[in-house]
């Protein structure tokens, strides 16, 4: 499979966000929601091996146990879904 026609990120968010379709998002959305993609893609291609830290600048992140969240029998990606919630395409209802 191509990795130009390896859709298997955003078909399993856009599954995540329905029935929200990248052309109803705004610009910003659209943007973190391609982010999120290949987020997701990479996750896949790892097998579902979670980031165990992240930095940006003197800000650093580990995650003592990743998040669990599946679609489908699918691990969706942590980051990508903290992307989907930080744009407003994911909520979490309490």
């Amino acid at each position: 499979m191509s990795v130009m026609n390896d859709r298997r990120g955003e078909d399993i968010l856009l599954s995540l966000i329905y029935p929200i379709t990248v052309e109803e998002m705004s610009r910003e959305q659209q943007s973190e929601f391609a982010e999120a993609c290949e987020l997701q893609l990479e996750y896949i291609k790892n097998g579902g091996a979670a980031v165990k830290s992240e930095a940006l600048g003197d800000a650093k992140v580990t995650y003592a146990q990743p998040l669990e969240v599946t679609l489908g029998g699918q691990a969706v990606c942590p980051a990508a879904v903290s992307k989907l919630m930080k744009c407003g395409l994911l909520t979490r209802w309490i």
